[in-house]
C-alpha cells in the first residue's frame, strides 16, 4: 500500500510545488467547467495561472492537495475534496476503486 499525504494548507501546497518545479494552472473539462492542475516537467496540462488566482481557488473550493511523502521525489499529485477524510488516503491495487469515491475527475500525474 502507498500512503499518501494530504496537504490543505496553502503554505505546504506552495512549498510542494516548489520543491517539484510546478506551475500552477487551470485545465478546462469537457463541460466547459475547469479544474486546477499543475504544469510539470515542461508537459502543459492546463493554462498557467498565477499563484494569488490559484491559491484563492483552491481556499475557495475547499481543496487539498494529495501526494507522496516527501521522501519521495514522485511528481504524483491529486487534487481533492478537503471536506472529505483528513487523514491521508491509503491505497493499493486492491483499493484503488475506494481513492475513486473521494477525488476528484484529474488524474494523478507521474513525470
Amino acid at each position: 500500500m502507498i500512503k499518501y499525504e494530504r496537504l490543505d494548507d496553502t503554505k505546504e501546497v506552495l512549498e510542494w510545488a516548489k520543491q517539484h518545479e510546478a506551475i500552477p494552472a487551470e485545465r478546462e473539462l469537457p463541460d466547459g467547467e475547469t479544474e486546477l492542475t499543475f504544469n510539470l516537467d515542461g508537459q502543459r496540462d492546463g493554462e498557467p495561472l498565477d499563484w494569488d488566482k490559484f491559491l484563492q481557488r483552491f481556499r475557495l473550493e475547499g481543496l487539498a492537495l494529495l501526494v507522496e511523502p516527501e521522501v519521495s521525489s514522485s511528481h504524483y499529485f491529486k487534487f481533492v475534496d478537503d471536506s472529505t477524510q483528513k487523514d491521508a488516503i491509503k491505497t493499493g491495487l486492491s483499493s484503488g476503486q475506494d481513492l475513486n469515491k473521494h477525488v476528484q475527475t484529474s488524474d494523478f500525474r507521474a513525470h
